[in-house]
């Protein structure tokens, strides 16, 4: 069906730990090159590092009549290049090993679309790319070469090129990537494929689950805080409470422990500030940026005092606690120089006061941590969802002493 196209299979053992485990009755690369075949393509080829590693890789490929090209070259992007003379299509179409769930007819019709508009680049970007491969001309890699070996990976490079001529069509959107790159979406897609699954019902389940009525993402407003840009979003969920941009369970466990006689203090306002606003007497909030400390003031409840110190070196903005009149019941450390704010923090603490470090997974975060260590504070951490960005990893984490306000 197709012509003027080579598929070039990227793999790599040292670096794919799944591509020789088994999908259903094959294996992960095996699954792979049965779709790539699939694609009627001129030829396919793989260009390989050799290394004693890849031995079982090398045999497979033959095995499946791929045109094996040997390199002494680790460089992903540099190998590929290299395979460039055993290429007489005029594109490439590119398969990672380890995509055993290809979609063939989908392929095909981007392939087809690729050469009647006279494309010269197509990759989509959001994870269907995990079910479809992406193509580029030949002539476009010689072209840009010297730019290509320069980042990490080719695309990079050719993704702004407004003369790179670049196909976009309306694709389906998956939510979750279908490659066997890692333990649980291998562990996914071989259910699929022993199971006969389709992918794309899967995703409109989970999709109508995650947006159901009862979802506890959704009525959290964990869902929307995903949706909406981090940069300039609130977080609020059903009943139209804010919340901040931490862990999801550090959200439950504190919200019911805050009382109306409380004083928090504040290094970064944001989320934070309309979320303590609502449930403490008093917040003093510091920030270093003046157009969100613009926009911010305009948006802070009256009793929400907040300051602009942008002047980080100088330790303005860390000392700015040690201007207050009060000690503090809570103290957030949430903004810029998080490790000299924790010092001043302790100073500024009441005895039953705790201290709040969100992104305790950072190593930003570990000399106040230490700090806090040293001087007697027990940690109790929040690891999970968070608010604000789907996906990522993060703890925070509260620091506190016996006879504490939250009574831990």
């Amino acid at each position: 069906m197709m012509s003027d196209f080579t598929v070039y299979i990227q793999a790599d053992l040292r670096y794919g730990k799944f591509l020789l485990e088994k999908v259903g009755v094959k294996k992960v690369i095996e699954k792979t090159l049965q779709s790539a075949r699939e694609l009627d393509a001129d030829n396919v080829i793989c260009g390989v590092y050799d290394t004693i590693e890849n031995l079982p890789l090398i045999e497979i490929l033959k095995d499946n009549d791929v045109e094996v090209i040997l390199s002494d070259e680790e460089n992903v992007t540099k190998r590929m290049l290299e395979s460039l003379q055993k290429v007489k299509a005029g594109s490439i179409v590119r398969i990672a090993g380890d995509q055993c769930l290809l979609d063939v007819s989908l392929t095909r019709k981007v392939m087809s679309e690729y050469q009647r508009q006279k494309m010269q680049f197509f990759r989509e970007e959001s994870p269907s790319n995990s079910v479809l491969p992406d193509i580029v001309s030949v002539d476009v890699l010689h072209k840009y070469q010297n730019e290509i070996i320069e980042k990490y990976r080719y695309w990079d490079a050719l993704t702004d090129k407004d003369d790179v001529k670049r196909l976009r069509m309306p694709l389906p959107t998956l939510m979750f990537n279908f490659k066997a790159h890692c333990y649980d979406s291998y562990r996914t897609c071989n259910k699929i494929v022993e199971s006969n699954l389709d992918i794309y019902d899967l995703n409109v389940k989970c999709l109508n689950w995650m947006n159901a009525l009862n979802s506890d993402l959704r009525k959290r407003g964990v869902l929307s805080s995903w949706v909406l840009p981090y940069w300039d979003n609130f977080f609020e969920d059903d009943e139209g409470k804010n919340n901040p941009w931490w862990t999801v369970a550090a959200v439950d466990f504190l919200t019911p422990r805050l009382t109306k006689e409380m004083k928090v203090f504040e290094w970064g306002c944001g989320n934070s500030s309309l979320y303590f606003a609502q449930y403490v007497s008093e917040v003093t909030s510091v920030e270093n940026d003046f157009e969100w400390y613009e926009k911010m003031r305009d948006i802070c409840p009256s009793n929400v005092k907040l300051s602009l110190h942008e002047n980080v070196e100088n330790r303005d903005y860390c000392d700015a606690i040690l201007s207050c009149k009060q000690k503090f019941d809570i103290i957030l450390v949430d903004g810029e120089d998080r490790n000299n704010c924790t010092r001043n923090a302790v100073e500024m603490l009441n005895a039953e006061g705790v201290i709040i470090i969100d992104n305790a997974n950072c190593d930003y975060t570990e000399g106040g941590r230490k700090y806090l260590n040293e001087k007697g504070f027990r940690c109790l951490e929040f690891d999970g969802v968070l608010y604000g960005c789907s996906g990522t990893k993060n703890i925070t984490a509260i620091f506190y002493r016996d006879g504490n306000c939250l009574n831990i």
